[in-house]
């Protein structure tokens, strides 16, 4: 190439850059000015969100008590259940009343308030039988396709426990222990033992009962065909691993991968798209506006730290920088770069407890191998008041795959991972999706992790 063909790619790119720069600093400044059209009140909103909260678990719990009691009469065939199996006698207590010791007339009066019809026949079964029966009717209603998430490392049994406490939240949106801790009790019951129960025991109990080839294991999909002609040398052991048995040399192949992609096909800061501007949302530039009201209204102050995990590009980092007026924003990836992005792992970040003000991600939560420790990590790194914002991806089409180990099903399903910390919505978007043959959605959100 001669040197002026070089000068004249040069030349261009500057002007793209400039472009690219001038259209950046306008979109801050129209969303950042207070004559920028108010879209709601946002007070309101909020107060609206959690009512219909609280009303879709109050009647979810309805539902769920109602369909698994019509099944355990129209399935079992029950009619007298003061003589049925003790054990199956107490579950059934339990999930109608709370009371594992209630005695049978309380316990057909709560049926009958659901309008179930005790009268129909009897039929001989084994304890054994009851007792398999029982747990199924539990987990096929608890284990519900698009409400629970799906892994690729792990089955819906080892993750039971968290299932069932983020089924039904309260007020600052963490577990109602009242109902949650009901159907724990009554699978824990199912196994023969004795209350309390052992949450880290509860899923080979399970097993016990139900068998090794217990059947509540969540699709798994093959691997992306351009991510195995990546890395064609490394695809059978990434597929055939588990994460959570080698984290290193999970991350190693993860970060293999990412450097490949990298390699030769990198474009120019020009034309890079930044995942705020990218329209992920349905409600147009939703996660942007979001962080420059927290900052316009002083929650977010331009001295805290921030952290982007994954950005993959300094690119994301400099416009937090630049444009938001944040600092001191910094990454966390699988590589070191100019200081501006760490070398960690989300899953145990090389950060002390309480030190971001806000985390933003954008698709990088389903390259996790245990989405939820990567939750509980950022309870750890962020303070009190603090806030998330992340754009993810979900619903695939054929389940999570061994690059995508994490699938969050849709939005609702991903918020009521953040069960274990007090926390309210603020902003929240289902996400349309651009590749509808592989992900349903994009959910996006962001949330605040509260004192209490």
């Amino acid at each position: 190439m001669s040197i002026l063909a070089t000068f004249q790619d040069q030349l261009k790119e500057l002007k793209q850059r400039r472009k690219k720069e001038r259209f950046l600093r306008n979109l801050v400044a129209a969303y950042s000015s207070p004559w920028a059209k108010e879209r709601g009140n946002f007070r309101r909103l909020q107060e609206r969100a959690r009512e219909d909260l609280l009303n879709r678990m109050k009647a979810r719990f309805e539902n769920d008590q109602k369909a698994i009691l019509s099944r355990i009469i129209g399935d079992l065939g029950i009619r007298d259940l003061a003589q049925a199996d003790e054990t199956a006698h107490q579950v059934l207590s339990l999930v109608a009343t709370g009371q594992p010791d209630a005695s049978s007339n309380a316990l057909a009066q709560s049926l009958q308030s659901t309008g179930i019809n005790l009268a129909t026949e009897s039929r001989d079964v084994s304890q054994e039988q009851i007792r398999e029966a029982l747990m199924r009717i539990l987990l096929d209603r608890i284990i519900e396709e698009g409400t629970v998430p799906r892994f690729f490392d792990y089955d819906h049994i080892d993750d039971i426990v968290p299932i069932v406490l983020s089924r039904y939240r309260g007020v600052n949106g963490t577990t109602d222990p009242e109902r949650s801790q009901r159907f724990l009790d009554a699978l824990w019951l199912l196994g023969r033992q004795q209350l309390p129960v052992d949450e880290k025991r509860l899923p080979d109990v399970i097993r016990d009962v139900l068998g090794e080839n217990h059947g509540y294991v969540p699709p798994r999909g093959p691997i992306d065909q351009q991510a195995a002609d990546t890395i064609p040398d490394l695809v059978d052991e990434f597929v055939n691993m588990r994460g959570e048995d080698n984290p290193k040399r999970f991350l190693d192949i993860n970060l293999e991968y990412s450097m490949r992609v990298r390699t030769g096909k990198e474009p120019s800061y020009a034309e890079r798209d930044l995942s705020l501007i990218r329209g992920w949302e349905a409600n147009h530039h939703l996660m942007l506006r979001t962080i420059i009201n927290l900052i316009n209204e002083g929650k977010i102050a331009r001295d805290d730290e921030v952290l982007i995990i994954g950005p993959r590009h300094v690119d994301e980092i400099l416009f937090f920088r630049h444009h938001l007026g944040l600092k001191n924003t910094i990454g966390l990836d699988l590589f070191n770069e100019k200081d501006l992005i760490f070398y960690g792992d989300m899953h145990d970040m090389p950060f002390e407890d309480n030190r971001f003000r806000l985390v933003f991600s954008a698709k990088t939560f389903p390259y996790a191998y245990n989405l939820r420790k990567v939750i509980g990590e950022l309870g750890r790194v962020l303070k009190r008041p603090g806030y998330i914002v992340n754009i993810d991806s979900a619903g695939r089409t054929q389940g999570p795959d061994p690059l995508g180990r994490s699938d969050t099903a849709n939005l609702e399903t991903v918020l009521s991972m953040y069960y274990p910390f007090p926390h309210q919505v603020i902003a929240q978007d289902p996400g349309r999706s651009h590749n509808p043959e592989k992900r349903s959605c994009w959910p996006c959100y962001a949330i605040e992790l509260t004192r209490e």
